[in-house]
């Protein structure tokens, strides 16, 4: 890891809170920031000064990002309905112009838009991406080509899509996983267009990430694509713990030398789904789907011991959880897991969607971190739909 010391002048530095004159780096870190003399005193000897400038702004952090999935998103045909969208016909020819003889990899909303009629009718493989990343759908080449069909049992923390006629394409959670080899083949997993991405994120203002949820191929990727785009933004990420063993090993004692960007810090399990395709597990049925309270996708091994094992080696555990049921779960499990430690200590809720008044007491009262993302409010208009209007204010 860099642990020289960079002291950055000249220029004025914007705190959040005011500006200041000069910023001292170490590493990682930021360790002073202030007043030029007072910040020089600071300075250790071998410092090297940087002259810029311009306004020096703190660098944007996002705990939450599925790396992989934007990428997919990135290369895929974009289903999402605009206005401003050439016709169907016209993205299709393009995307078989750019990668000629795959399967069509999509991205669309699957439960507000109806499947495309060149999907179901095509004769190779068609897989379209839910953007909730817990449903996908696949027409009958697809399915044929990895061998699904109505006999198939439903996979544990994930169902397959039934109708009168058989299997309806639709598959949620973890059954998204039978469609990997389709994916493979698709132009999801291209190692030449990771530094571009890294590059195009750098260049939004993003200086640390959270790769959640990420599998072994994937890390591989993100090591190289860093190593490769020198301006990558510094890469955490949470190894996807779907069964067994969580993925992890204890840290290194301090003074080992570690990977620096792109290093594992710990694991992401799924205790639900979503609320798009009904999967996010909840206390009381849908509110348009009264026979529905989602699905438990939870490793049968995640136990608040193995939790606690984790956080106890120096690894962090996030628990994705989006229904209240779910929610609930993972308070549970954090609050099992603390041992002697602190509550917030290397333990995280992913999402905490929906938490009515007592979970928000529970919460608070042990001091969780929660990672939310408020933008779903805006995107996801059919919440009421979904929940109903009691619920709505706890969302």
């Amino acid at each position: 890891m860099d642990t020289e010391t960079h002291l950055w002048v000249g220029g004025r530095v914007w705190t959040g809170s005011g500006r200041a004159e000069v910023l001292l780096t170490e590493g990682e870190r930021i360790t002073a920031v202030g007043s030029e003399p007072r910040v020089r005193s600071r300075a250790p000897s071998g410092t090297e000064t940087h002259r810029f400038d311009g306004l020096l702004l703190p660098g944007l952090v996002d705990a939450h990002l599925h790396l992989g999935d934007l990428l997919a998103r990135r290369l895929s045909l974009d289903l999402i309905p605009r206005t401003d969208a050439p016709p169907l016909p016209e993205r299709l020819a393009e995307y078989d112009r750019r990668y000629p003889g795959r399967p069509v990899i999509a991205f669309g909303a699957l439960f507000e838009s109806p499947i495309p009629a060149l999907a179901r009718d095509d004769s190779r493989p068609w897989v379209i991406l839910d953007r909730s990343g817990h449903a996908a759908w696949a027409n009958r080449p697809a399915l044929r080509s990895v061998g699904l069909d109505a006999r198939r049992p439903d996979p544990p923390g994930g169902r397959l899509g039934r109708g009168a006629g058989g299997l309806t394409g639709h598959l949620y959670d973890a059954a998204v996983s039978l469609l990997d080899p389709v994916r493979a083949a698709g132009p999801s997993r291209e190692a030449t267009a990771w530094p571009a991405l890294m590059a195009e994120l750098a260049g939004l203002g993003l200086t640390l990430l959270g790769g959640m949820g990420v599998e072994p191929w994937e890390e591989t990727a993100i090591r190289e694509a860093v190593r490769r785009e020198p301006r990558s933004p510094q890469i955490r990420t949470f190894r996807r713990w779907l069964h067994g063993d969580p993925p992890w090993t204890a840290l290194p004692p301090p003074g080992v030398e570690r990977p620096a960007n792109g290093r594992a810090i710990g694991v992401k399990a799924f205790l639900d789904g979503a609320f798009g395709p009904r999967t996010a597990g909840l206390r009381a049925p849908y509110a348009d789907a009264p026979e529905e309270l989602g699905l438990a996708i939870a490793p049968p091994t995640l136990t608040a011991e193995q939790i606690g094992k984790v956080r106890a080696s120096g690894g962090w555990v996030a628990l994705h959880a989006i229904g209240d049921r779910a929610v609930d779960s993972a308070e549970r499990l954090g609050r099992a897991s603390d041992g002697g430690g602190r509550p917030s200590e290397r333990f995280r809720i992913e999402h905490a969607s929906l938490t009515p008044p007592d979970l928000i007491e529970r919460l608070g009262r042990s001091r969780r971190i929660l990672v939310v993302q408020p933008h779903f409010r805006l995107t996801d208009r059919w919440m009421e739909d979904r929940l109903g209007v009691e619920r709505g204010p706890g969302v």
